[in-house]
């Protein structure tokens, strides 16, 4: 079995960004080719295009949680907030540890903290183990 975190954490090593990591750590379980998983995630990397919007971990997480539990039908009301509620129930998982989903504000508390290294590698880590979770 693959240990998503350990994956996840290994891809941002290589020099994919937030995004590209988690979601990448899935890829082999969905079929999907790891080059065709991470240019899905790619623009969501640094907060959303590195806007410092939403962190790109969280937005891979939930990349693979639209994989796994997502919805196809436009007509299908009850699992769209199905849907919804678990992608809900993993981002306050996500900020419950950290205190945010918001890249920049995870940025400045790694800052106020006096750590000198971005938290990115550990936030893709915890972000595709809470995935692994509901993926699996």
């Amino acid at each position: 079995m693959i240990n998503y975190g350990e994956r996840a954490a290994e891809l941002f090593s290589m020099g994919y960004n937030c995004a590209q990591s988690v979601a990448g750590a899935f890829a082999e379980r969905f079929d999907i080719p790891l080059e065709t998983m991470v240019k899905l995630a790619s623009s969501f990397g640094g907060g959303m295009a590195g806007t410092r919007g939403v962190c790109g971990a969280v937005s891979g997480m939930l990349c693979a949680l639209g994989l796994a539990k997502g919805y196809s039908d436009p007509a299908a009301k009850e699992e769209k907030q199905a849907h919804y509620a678990l992608c809900r129930k993993a981002m306050d998982e996500f900020a419950e540890e950290n205190g945010s989903v918001i890249c920049s504000e995870l940025l400045a508390a790694q800052r106020d903290a006096g750590e000198k290294k971005r938290p990115c590698r550990e936030l893709c880590r915890l972000a595709a183990e809470i995935a692994a979770k509901y993926v699996d």
